[in-house]
């Protein structure tokens, strides 16, 4: 029996969370949620390379441009609200790159999103890199 707010807001906060341990989803589950926040927030040329015999970085790369620093920032904002939301309270182990906000990187261990400006994405070329057969 709930006898007072605080036991019904724990109550609550516990239901939650056994709510979110259902939502399991796998890694393609993950990527997919990422790659649909980019699309939401207008990321543009958004590339998933599928790396799991090519590297042991992480299975996925997911790559995204955006026009300026502004939109980087929310981007990754994006992406980190969604998993966090729809994945069981998934967080990345690492993130890089905010403060300057060129190069935003999100490390889910299993996946990487990398979120470029323009100009700083054709710089550092990982599309050809990744692009290979």
């Amino acid at each position: 029996m709930i006898e007072s707010l605080s036991d019904f807001q724990y109550e609550k906060q516990q239901d939650m969370s056994k709510r979110r341990m259902d939502i399991i989803l796998s890694i393609e589950e993950q990527v997919s949620l990422a790659k649909q926040a980019l699309e939401d927030k207008k990321g543009k040329d958004i590339k998933t390379y599928d790396l799991r015999h090519k590297s042991s970085l992480a299975d996925y790369f997911i790559v995204a441009s955006a026009s300026s620093l502004p939109q980087i920032k929310t981007l990754a904002d994006e992406v980190e609200g969604r998993l966090e939301q729809e994945a069981a309270g998934l967080r990345p182990a690492h993130v890089e790159g905010r403060d300057s906000g060129h190069w935003v990187l999100l490390d889910y261990h299993d996946f990487v999103v990398h979120l470029f400006l323009d100009k700083d994405r054709e710089y550092y070329s990982l599309d050809k890199l990744w692009d290979r057969p």
